[in-house]
């Protein structure tokens, strides 16, 4: 049964790309989510163009990475690392290889709301990769022309769960889906929606989703004021609240304060599986090493312009690692990571929890912070 399930699921992807030799592929897009979403979602719906930035004149990415650099210098008269440099123009240059008939999925984005929402957009590739900066900003010249647009609430039903829950594995402005299970609840989507497009096209105006605009401001606002809280604590007392969260769920703190000597740095270590896990007894049963989870935990405030670091501290520490499945994480109660943190972390699969996130998780469950 699962296998016709499966033959039934590739026959359906085989068939909505026109054919074995034309199956599709899958791309996570991100936007920019700052003072410019509302343009860029704007050329996105009303003009069906993906749009990035890091793409003002002179930058195309079918040039050379010399004359990408020469652009960024010539227009915007700053220096950067050429490591970071390389690593955008790279990243970017995944555009390259999307082609028509491919899926792009965009987080964030509805149709039909022009705010940063819980919903993200699904549209096919219809035009490969040109450029062409757009004037009013002086940039995002780099993009893909689109087609069969349509927005899915996160909530929608499990398949548009589990797009969302696996968000979190693509970080990057541009990123190559190879999950079968997200690839396989896209296709989903696209059926559900060529059959009953109006059940898409409906405005969020149900119960909930106007409570929760309504009470979205309050919450924020609340997990703001315990994340001013976290920051002004002790460093001990920080990673005793993050211990009490793994704890609390389940899983065993085994070490912390573990360092290399030489710039690697691990302030937290915890057994990946809950101990009343299926997973767990197998471990144990079978005398393999367990994965553990490795918490590298920041304290800083605003955007840490220095935020590489953590990053860089647990990746030196990789291969002090006993096991080859661990999980890496950094928690730092900045308002935002950079770029350059976030491509390191997504090239060496480092999770990245952001304050605001770790505050909502304290919430979630059930750890308490006086914000008194």
């Amino acid at each position: 049964m699962k296998l016709r399930k499966l033959d039934r699921e590739r026959t359906w992807r085989v068939w909505s790309s026109g054919g074995e030799s034309g199956m599709s592929n899958y791309y996570v897009f991100r936007i920019n989510y700052d003072d410019r979403f509302k343009l860029i979602r704007r050329e996105l719906v009303n003009h069906h163009l993906l749009r990035q930035g890091w793409g003002t004149y002179g930058m195309a990415l079918d040039s050379s990475y010399d004359t990408f650099k020469a652009g960024w210098q010539s227009e915007w008269e700053k220096d950067l690392p050429d490591e970071m440099m390389r690593a955008r123009y790279n990243n970017l240059s995944i555009m390259l290889k999307i082609e028509p008939g491919d899926y792009i999925i965009v987080p964030k984005v509805s149709v039909e709301e022009d705010y940063v929402c819980r919903s993200f957009v699904i549209a096919k590739c219809k035009k490969k990769y040109y450029f062409d900066v757009l004037a009013e900003a002086e940039d995002f010249g780099h993009i893909i022309e689109v087609e069969d647009v349509f927005s899915c609430s996160y909530d929608k039903n499990l398949h548009a769960q589990n797009i969302k829950s696996k968000f979190i594995a693509y970080q990057s402005p541009l990123n190559h889906v190879r999950s079968e299970s997200f690839k396989e609840s896209v296709d989903e989507l696209v059926r559900l929606h060529a059959e009953q497009p109006d059940e898409f096209a409906k405005n969020s105006t149900d119960l909930i989703s106007m409570i929760g605009r309504a009470t979205a401001s309050a919450r924020n606002q609340y997990l703001e004021q315990i994340k001013s809280v976290l920051q002004k604590i002790d460093n001990h007392k920080f990673e005793d609240i993050i211990g009490e969260l793994f704890i609390k769920n389940g899983y065993t703190l085994t070490d912390n304060n573990w360092y290399d000597g030489e710039g690697g740095d691990v302030d937290l270590v915890f057994e990946c599986f809950n101990r009343n896990t299926l997973m767990y007894n197998i471990y144990e049963i079978c005398d393999v090493k367990m994965p553990h989870i490795y918490v590298q935990a920041k304290k800083k405030t605003g955007k840490d312009i220095g935020d590489i670091v953590g990053v860089d501290q647990l990746v030196k520490m990789e291969e002090r690692i006993p096991e080859k499945n661990a999980i890496l994480m950094v928690i730092n109660l900045t308002d935002e990571f950079s770029d350059e943190a976030k491509e390191k972390a997504d090239e060496n699969g480092i999770i990245l929890i952001n304050g605001l996130t770790f505050a909502s998780l304290l919430v979630r469950y059930g750890i308490e912070v006086d914000i008194r």
